[in-house]
């Protein structure tokens, strides 16, 4: 039985309904109480991650949203197109939750673990814009005591995601590391990881503004994609380090096929062979910042290879004792090498807001949102 278990929680919903429609809502849950190895988290704070935003908002174009009634039981409405409703015909009528991840205080405990009651951890799992998650221990990192639930809310998704790069590194034996939009969150992220373990890391960024944020963390290479002299400067930074593996959060246009190339004419055979390098290449494609078709063109050679990562397929495929290091990493360093930074908070009752849920959308490097659903409108 629970100690404390909370009558109701309010939720944030996204619907795509059978009439073409993107419906988001919120909605007041029963919790229910926990099983013997389950806890009750009070939601203090969920980060609002680009993967969280495709859940809830999709490609639904908010200038046509329909807006009716008012506080919990506001309705936002947006028409999808043809297009758009069929690519989201795998969620007709099913209501979401949207967030990956989160942090907060333990409130209740089924009977195998309530010496978690009081405890900040950080949860993983989805449905997390809410009040409350029951969530299994299995899905929850333990903070030390005193720790801000918002210093550790961006614990699993970027983190892990940073330290599955590092482990496929290690194990296809590369030399050194690309990566684009390198001023995010995750990419600061790597950097100091990148440092912490001497692993060259060779950082793609489109602003000026953002070179300055690497140079800050002591990065060592920093490439500007708008520079004229960027696929130059790529290459030489590809022939100093010896890189053949890549990280890409753009996904879709030429950036993926700009990269191979650049190995391509450092690797390139000195006498012409119609194949190319034999030198294997390697790009992992992890974000779709750039919709559309992923170009590679086919001066790359033929020894490439460009693969979708996406962290919770990773880390399913590692043994336990590899993934409970990464996860003590990330305790062990939340306020250092893991700490994430945020634009602003958002209220959970703020969310239905057209202007805010725009704000929120806008995806620039670097201005993350902190969805706080306790928190005062």
């Amino acid at each position: 039985m629970a100690e404390s278990t909370p009558e109701s929680n309010l939720q944030l919903r996204s619907k795509v309904t059978s009439d073409g429609q993107l419906e988001l809502s919120f909605q007041r849950m029963a919790i229910g109480e926990p099983k013997p190895n389950e806890l009750i988290v009070r939601v203090d704070a969920a980060p609002i991650n680009p993967s969280d935003l495709a859940l809830l908002l999709g490609p639904a174009d908010l200038t046509q949203a329909k807006i009716e009634g008012d506080g919990e039981n506001r309705v936002i409405s947006v028409p999808l197109s043809d297009l758009h409703a069929k690519m989201l015909s795998p969620r007709k009528d099913l209501s979401i939750c949207p967030g990956l991840e989160a942090a907060g205080t333990v409130v209740a405990a089924g009977e195998d673990c309530k010496d978690h009651i009081g405890k900040t951890v950080a949860i993983f799992g989805g449905s997390m814009y809410a009040e409350y998650r029951k969530i299994s221990v299995e899905d929850c990192m333990i903070f030390p005591e005193g720790v801000d639930p918002a210093d550790c809310a961006s614990s699993f998704v970027n983190p892990l995601t940073a330290l599955c790069m590092l482990d496929a590194f290690h194990r296809e034996g590369h030399k050194a590391i690309i990566h684009t939009a390198a001023a995010s969150n995750l990419g600061q992220m790597l950097v100091k990881l990148c440092n912490e373990d001497g692993i060259p890391l060779i950082n793609i960024v489109r602003r000026e503004s953002q070179e300055e944020v690497l140079r800050v963390l002591d990065a060592q290479y920093i490439l500007n994609s708008e520079s004229p002299t960027f696929v130059n400067d790529l290459t030489k930074a590809i022939r100093e380090t010896e890189a053949t593996l890549a990280f890409d959060a753009i996904g879709g246009g030429a950036m993926a096929s700009t990269i191979l190339q650049a190995m391509e004419s450092v690797y390139a055979p000195k006498e012409f062979y119609i194949y190319g390098s034999n030198v294997h290449k390697q790009v992992y494609i992890y974000g779709i910042l750039k919709p559309g078709p992923i170009e590679v063109h086919r001066t790359a050679g033929m020894a490439w290879s460009v693969s979708g990562l996406l962290m919770m397929n990773y880390i399913g495929r590692l043994d336990a004792p590899t993934a409970q290091k990464m996860k003590d990493r990330i305790v062990g360093n939340y306020d250092k090498a893991f700490k994430s930074r945020y634009l602003d908070t958002v209220a959970l009752k703020d969310m239905l807001d057209v202007s805010i849920l725009n704000t929120c959308n806008s995806r620039s490097t670097g201005k993350k949102y902190l969805l706080t659903p306790h928190a005062a409108s």
